[in-house]
């Protein structure tokens, strides 16, 4: 019985197992890590995003067209918090939530309002920043300093 990596291609295979580091051609820094604040906001955005579609979806008036561009909007970010670095930064997490315009989507009507992923994400910035400044002991300020 052959195994699954028999299967994968030379090549494919050299750049996926051989070398970690290095996808489609273009090598990742795996020195710079994403901070932590930033990655709990990400996550907590795609989060909100998510129960917002699941509880719109409920109702009868749901336009698939709202979920289809929020997704669109966000397919990308798992990947830039993968591939952090570079031009991978908070600026393009920012770019990326602001792809939905949520003040299209907005209706009178008693349906959830789509919400603000760039206003989500940058108050849950200044949240998680605050709070790991707060859980900062004194001799940790001083070594970044």
């Amino acid at each position: 019985m052959m195994e699954y990596w028999e299967n994968i291609p030379k090549p494919v295979f050299r750049i996926i197992f051989l070398k970690p580091n290095m996808m489609f051609g273009k090598k990742r820094n795996m020195t710079e890590r994403i901070p932590n604040h930033v990655l709990k906001s990400a996550h907590w955005t795609l989060y909100w995003a998510m129960v917002f579609c699941r509880n719109y979806t409920a109702g009868k008036n749901a336009d698939i067209r709202l979920v289809y561009e929020m997704m669109d909007a966000l397919h990308a970010i798992p990947e830039i918090l993968n591939r952090w670095g570079g031009h991978n930064n908070v600026d393009t997490l920012r770019m990326y939530f602001g792809c939905f315009n949520h003040a299209k989507w907005r209706k009178p009507e008693d349906t959830p309002q789509p919400p603000d992923l760039v206003a989500v994400f940058n108050q849950k910035m200044d949240e998680f920043n605050k709070t790991e400044a707060e859980q900062e002991s004194p001799g940790d300020a001083q070594k970044r300093a």
